[in-house]
């Protein structure tokens, strides 16, 4: 995981992982303006970042260390196998 993958999970779950500098950075690109701290608790900004961050989120890319294939690879490769065959 890099500095912006951590940084779209802790926006995305409100869990901090890595550094708070880059998380911060992160919202205000996403958000378009500063964010200051003592918004962070309140449940419609945190709510706007959650929604704001969401595709990024989901289009972090699960790689294995060793090259191999993940299990979403192999999902999606038996998946398309199995529609192929027409078993939905």
């Amino acid at each position: 995981m890099n500095k912006r993958e951590a940084a779209i999970v802790s926006a995305y779950t409100g869990i901090l992982i890595g550094k708070f500098d880059w998380m911060s950075k992160y919202v205000e690109e996403l958000l378009g303006r500063p964010v200051y701290t003592h918004e962070l608790a309140n449940k419609e900004v945190v709510e706007q970042i959650r929604n704001a961050a969401r595709k990024d989120f989901c289009n972090i890319e699960i790689t294995d260390d060793d090259g191999s294939e993940t299990f979403d690879e192999e999902y999606k490769r038996r998946n398309a196998f199995e529609f192929a065959k027409g078993k939905q």
